[in-house]
């Protein structure tokens, strides 16, 4: 809920003097994919392709490692840099979508694996860090 709550209070004139910088950024991350997400979800009652569908899980999924990319973790911008990697195998994966038009591809299948590994990993470095402090 944190994530959510972040975007509200950046969406409000007086909340978003209530946030540091990179809960901005963050809750800024965080509202693009809820769009995404959003015009993938509206875009399935227009038209129903692979992509939109693709679209609409990539906004959905991309909206977790969004929220904790600056999460302190034991190795500092771990997870700002998973963040970045598993985005760009996303894209890759909407690209290959959009080109063949199915979902089935090897990009696609490396983003859902990576972004259950992302959940694992994210929470392995959480632990380890507050077993250091």
């Amino acid at each position: 809920m944190t994530p959510l709550s972040n975007l509200f209070l950046r969406l409000n004139p007086y909340g978003k003097f209530l946030l540091s910088k990179n809960e901005k950024l963050s809750s800024n991350f965080v509202g693009l994919f809820l769009i995404v997400f959003l015009t993938g979800l509206i875009g399935i009652f227009l038209n129903d392709s692979a992509w939109i569908f693709a679209l609409m899980v990539y906004g959905f999924t991309m909206m977790i490692p969004a929220s904790g990319m600056f999460t302190k973790a034991k190795y500092k911008n771990i997870m700002l840099y998973i963040f970045i990697a598993l985005g760009s195998v996303g894209l890759l994966a909407l690209l290959s979508t959009l080109k063949t038009g199915n979902l089935e591809s090897d990009f696609g299948t490396i983003y859902l694996i990576g972004f259950i590994a992302y959940q694992w990993l994210s929470n392995f470095l959480v632990i380890k860090q507050n077993e250091i402090n």
